[in-house]
């Protein structure tokens, strides 16, 4: 487990190291603004700023530009 001030370089591609709320932004959310959230702040790697979660409200997931969110069909 990562350290407050654990060096964003231990974190995978397009991330970076910091606190973010219970709903970061994913594709998912784009498209769907309207998610229930609760205020809590959580610690480690999240994603650049410019970039989302792939995958809705999964931490780990790649974290990419919104123009490459897939399309939904």
């Amino acid at each position: 487990m990562m350290s407050d001030s654990e060096p964003a370089e231990n974190c995978p591609k397009n991330k970076t190291y910091g606190s973010y709320g219970d709903c970061p932004e994913s594709c998912y959310s784009l498209t769907h603004p309207h998610q229930a959230c609760t205020m809590k702040i959580n610690y480690g790697c999240r994603c650049k700023e410019g970039y989302v979660l792939l995958t809705n409200k999964e931490y780990t997931s790649d974290c990419v530009k919104p123009e490459d969110c897939p399309n939904e069909s």
